[in-house]
This record gives C-alpha cells, structure tokens and sequence, in this order.
C-alpha cells in the first residue's frame, strides 16, 4: 500500500472586486470572481515508505503550496490526497511556535499536538533537548532564538518520534554546517527505518544526496519526473536558461545531456585522450590524460572562459576548474574565430562512470555575464583500475602506510 497518494492537485486563489464580494462568496453567495490564480494545477505523485522525493523549483513554483497541502495546513481546490501513515512537517521556520514560549514548552505543544501520548512526552523532550544541543536557551522564550536555532527545535521535534512521512521545506539551508550534517544523517537513518520523505531545496546536491527520485514544478504545473540525478541536471538548464533563449535536451548513446546559452560559441568537438593522443572512452586509475574541447565564436565576444566539472554516476561533483582560476581568460574573439583547450590531469578516480559537464561563458569568478553555451554530461567516460591497490570511494590518493611493531615489550 503506498503511503503518500497524490492525484491531480490543484490550488487557485479566487481574487474578487469589490472586496465585500469575498465575504459574501465565504458565505455562499454566487459572486464570480475578476480573477482566479492557479498556483498549482493537475500535480501527481506517489510514496511508498522508505522512499524519499526531493522537489525542486524556482521561486513561486508552488513547491511550499504543494508541501502544506500535503502536510494539511493549506486546502487544495481540486483533486485528492490519501496518507496512510503519520506526518511530520517542518514548513516555515517557527510556524505554530509561540515566539513568548520556552523552546521547551514549544515542544511540548508541538509534541501533543503531532498526537503523541503524555505518558512519553518525558523521554521526547529529553530527546529533543539532547539533539537540538540547545542547552540553557532551551528554557528561553523563542524569540531570543536566531533562526539557526528555531531550525534545531523544530527538526528535533519533527523527528523526536520517527514519522511514516517526514516534509522538509528548505528549512536545512538555515544554521550551521555541524547541525546540517547531523540532521542529514538523523534522515537517513529514519529513511533505513522505512519513514518516506518530501524534501524541497534550491540544493539540488542536497536533493541528490538524501533523495533518490525528484520532480520539477514551474508555473505550478508538474515539469519533470525522475531519478534526483537527472532532475538535478535539469533543473540546472531551467534556472540558467532564465538568463538565455535557448534550452535543448538530447539523448544519444544512452546520454541525456542538456545545453543552454545565448549561442555565441558553438562546441565542435569533446573527447578525452591519452598520452599518444589517442581518443579513449576507458581511462586508469592513476593515469595522465586530456580533455581536449574546441569551440567556435559565433558572433564577437569580449572574453571567454572555458570549466569543466567531473561528476560520479550518481552526479555529485567531483572535481571542478576554469580559466579564470588559472588566470587564463581569452580575449577579444571575433565572429569565426576558434579556440582548443586542452586540460590535462591525472586520474585519481576510483573505479565506476564519470560525466564531464562543460561551461563556455564571460565571468570574472563570481559573477556571470554572460553564458554562451553550458553542457550538463557533455561527455562521459568509464575509469578501471588496473595497477593500484584496492581502494574504495571516488577518488584514490597515493598512500604510504608504516607499520613498527615491537615484540616482547613489557
């Protein structure tokens, strides 16, 4: 039986003048509205336990519309929702929090509240205070708590008693870097317990590191669904194809790649070589090779800087480096004109499939000027390991292991 059933939801705010017009329409009386606004419209999706859904979006997607329908605090307008489980949310940091209140009697609430018993309201709170490692402020009234800290109440008493559907909307983006990887691994360990999550960041590695599948909502309609790599990927091209016209999506040889950008510069060719030159799709661990890339300027350009990124199979980044790091920024390109670059390194990759994701594009390192062409999985390659000791993960470092054992000593 699954435990999260989603089927065609839909949410629209009816806008009414003149505004006596909506009290009378609260009461019954047929009044049409001027207008009706769809944040979210024929949205489906289903959740089995232990499954987790990252969702991602831009801005007024109707990514958090979809999460409080789901949670229960906002009424869709259209379509159905079936839980067969109990949810635990944490949607707007300090919602349904009495900022006068202690962190501790805010818990307590929020605990009873969820349906828990009293006679384990002790062993919660003590839960709670422990993780939360607020110490003397959990006594304090909430209003003193930065919103790093309303984060740790509210995720400890969300996750105080492991629930069938965990909701999180965005609030792991707030605080401190120990309490997030502490949170993430508090999920995953629930996740290993069967609870289901809904997850929605701007993160889209922290989407592809706690979430196996992930759909994409824009202009509250159902974009993408899919595997969190690939949704990940596209979401990229979504939010850099804002700045540009152009969006393309292709599969070829088993290759999904996506490319974007205003189309001053064309790629003309990607591959990977040894050290003969010798185009490869195989590379060893420990091993020099290039990454050779041409491209032609399609119309006059003022600079261009060319990176690349290696990801794994699961499409967290590897490793990453442009021209402009390297000081190394090419100049005044005319309409015809074509540039090669060829990167070299060594491979200090760990068995498995790698991808190559390219940028051609005008930045000065932090800001970006312009992006004429961007290519999620460019290029993917294979690396084997023939001749090094075994290793786990993605990435082999040369090691030198001593070992000085003393015998008899007394």
């Amino acid at each position: 039986m699954s435990l999260l059933i989603v089927e065609d939801i839909g949410k629209s705010y009816k806008i009414y003048k003149p505004d006596w017009q909506r009290i009378g329409a609260f009461f019954g009386l047929a009044f049409k509205p001027s207008k009706e606004h769809w944040v979210l419209r024929n949205v489906s999706l289903h959740l089995n336990h232990g499954d987790a859904i990252g969702i991602l979006g831009l801005n007024g997607a109707g990514k958090s519309s979809l999460l409080k329908i789901v949670a229960g605090t906002l009424q869709a307008t259209e379509g159905t929702i079936k839980i067969n489980g109990s949810v635990s949310a944490i949607l707007e940091l300090g919602m349904g929090f009495n900022p006068e209140a202690s962190g501790r009697k805010n818990a307590e609430y929020s605990l009873l509240l969820m349906g828990n018993d009293v006679g384990e309201l002790t062993s919660l709170i003590e839960y709670v205070y422990e993780f939360s490692e607020l110490r003397s402020f959990f006594d304090q009234p909430l209003r003193t708590y930065s919103s790093g800290m309303a984060m740790r109440l509210a995720f400890s008493v969300a996750t105080a008693k492991r629930p069938d559907l965990l909701i999180i909307d965005e609030a792991l983006s707030v605080g401190d870097l120990y309490f997030q990887h502490k949170s993430f691994n508090r999920i995953r360990q629930i996740k290993e317990e069967g609870t289901a999550l809904l997850f929605v960041s701007h993160d889209a590695g922290s989407v592809k590191a706690l979430c196996e599948n992930a759909i994409i909502l824009h202009n509250g309609q159902l974009l993408f669904s899919g595997n969190a790599e690939s949704a990940s990927e596209r979401y990229t091209a979504l939010v850099n194809s804002q700045k540009s016209d152009t969006l393309k999506i292709s599969e070829s040889d088993n290759k999904l790649s996506y490319e974007y950008g205003s189309d001053e510069v064309e790629l003309l060719d990607i591959y990977i070589s040894d050290c003969n030159n010798q185009a490869i799709e195989s590379i060893f661990t420990g091993e020099s090779y290039t990454i050779n890339t041409k491209c032609k300027v399609k119309s006059a350009i003022p600079a261009l800087t060319f990176g690349f990124m290696i990801k794994d199979r699961f499409g967290q980044d590897i490793f990453g480096t442009n021209t402009n790091y390297s000081n190394q920024i090419t100049r005044d390109l005319f309409n015809g004109d074509e540039v090669a670059f060829k990167c070299t390194f060594v491979a200090h990759l760990g068995p498995g499939s790698y991808s190559v994701s390219i940028a051609l594009v005008e930045t000065d390192g932090i800001t970006l000027f312009s992006n004429y062409k961007w290519i999620e999985r460019a290029l993917l390659f294979k690396v084997t390991n023939t001749n090094k000791d075994h290793f786990l993960g993605t990435t082999w470092l040369p090691t030198n292991i001593c070992i000085d054992v003393k015998r008899g000593v007394s």
